[in-house]
């Protein structure tokens, strides 16, 4: 019997849960070294794994919510995209979700997607991205932001607006040079269908021996 194949959206979700109930764990610990604090890690991990994080604001309430979104399939999970919305309108990953499963118009699934931005850029705050900048998908709170911008700018793309969807990926590598989400690829192919290859020799530039670009 071959193995159930797990949606890449609900693994995300699960290792997001567990980078976050741990880093909870360990932030008032107090370690003499690395080795030690990997040794108390184990012991954690052995008994059954760090305990939930508090999620003591209505946006980390709402990303739990939308947590379990992305673990649910179909109808379950526009259900609890929107639970999420009811807890805040701030949970980007929410407006992703729905943007994700709008199946009969573009244009309203463009507007959840642009909804999703507005609300990472929100509930992250414009100091965070001055001081931040360069660390985006590093720290697992802008994550769903990200998301929130792929998306943003594959449907804008889709809808015609190639300009922006442009301006929105390079924005994206800006936030994270590391590209985690693969983005450099994508313009690569965007570029050369807008004849724009005085960006795309920029971008090679930035990667320096990145044998991928």
């Amino acid at each position: 019997m071959a193995a159930k194949r797990l949606d890449p959206m609900a693994m995300q979700a699960a290792t997001e849960r567990s980078m976050i109930n741990i880093n909870a764990l360990m932030r008032d610990k107090e370690f003499a070294s690395i080795e030690e604090a990997n040794t108390f890690l184990q012991e954690v991990l052995k008994e059954g794994g760090p305990p939930p994080a508090p999620a003591d604001t209505p946006l980390k309430q709402a990303q739990q919510v939308a947590y379990d979104a992305m673990e649910a399939t179909g109808r379950r999970r526009v259900e609890l995209a929107r639970r999420a919305l009811e807890i805040s309108e701030d949970c980007a990953d929410a407006w992703v979700l729905l943007a994700g499963e709008e199946r009969k118009s573009l244009r309203r699934a463009l507007e959840y997607a642009r909804k999703g931005v507005a609300a990472g850029e929100r509930a992250l705050g414009k100091e965070y991205f001055e001081e931040e900048a360069g660390n985006f998908w590093s720290i697992i709170e802008t994550r769903p932001y990200m998301r929130a911008m792929i998306t943003f700018a594959d449907l804008l793309w889709a809808s015609g607006d190639k300009e922006e969807a442009i301006a929105v990926y390079q924005k994206m590598l800006r936030l994270n040079p590391g590209d985690n989400q693969g983005v450099r690829y994508i313009l690569a192919q965007y570029f050369a269908e807008v004849d724009r290859d005085d960006i795309f020799e920029a971008i090679l530039e930035d990667c320096g021996e990145d044998p991928t670009a």
